[in-house]
């Protein structure tokens, strides 16, 4: 079961990559700024993940039981997901004056946000057993997605008639 996850998650990463750069070639998007942009989130994503190390010395050092593979994926899991978060920041913060795009970036970045959130309740939920954790974590995150669309929308709608 462990190999689908592995070789599952290597297979998607590479797919959504290939797409992801192919779209963006079609766009144009592929400049100098973007390089910087993702050179600057990989930065600042290790910089996190080295917080995240530091935390597993401190459980280890608590007493705290974790074997090596879980440990690798909560340093992947957390290199990975503050790599797209900033990055995804980043551009939303870039495309801040157009509004059109501003709106796309922000509700991407909510969504991504809320993906996130919603895979490490999961995985704590799967982990300790208690399904509560998930349960309770689904509510805020639809909020803040759906808070997210209305305003898109309604700045949509002021962008297309100001009166």
């Amino acid at each position: 079961m462990e190999y689908v996850g592995l070789f599952g998650g290597i297979v998607f990463a590479l797919l959504g990559l290939y797409f992801g750069r192919r779209a963006a070639k079609k766009n144009r998007g592929l400049d100098e700024l973007h390089d910087h942009i993702w050179q600057k989130a990989r930065s600042i994503s290790w910089y996190i993940t080295l917080v995240a190390i530091y935390v597993l010395l401190i459980l280890s050092i608590l007493k705290v039981e974790i074997s090596l593979i879980p440990a690798l994926g909560i340093l992947l899991l957390v290199h990975m997901g503050s790599w797209g978060v900033t990055g995804g920041f980043l551009m939303a913060k870039m495309a801040e004056g157009d509004t059109q795009e501003s709106g796309k970036m922000q509700m991407l970045l909510s969504m991504l946000i809320g993906t996130v959130f919603l895979i490490g309740f999961g995985i704590v939920s799967a982990v300790t057993g208690n399904w509560k954790f998930f349960l309770f974590s689904l509510f805020p995150i639809f909020l803040t997605v759906t808070i997210t669309y209305s305003q898109v929308m309604r700045r949509k709608k002021q962008h297309e008639n100001p009166q």
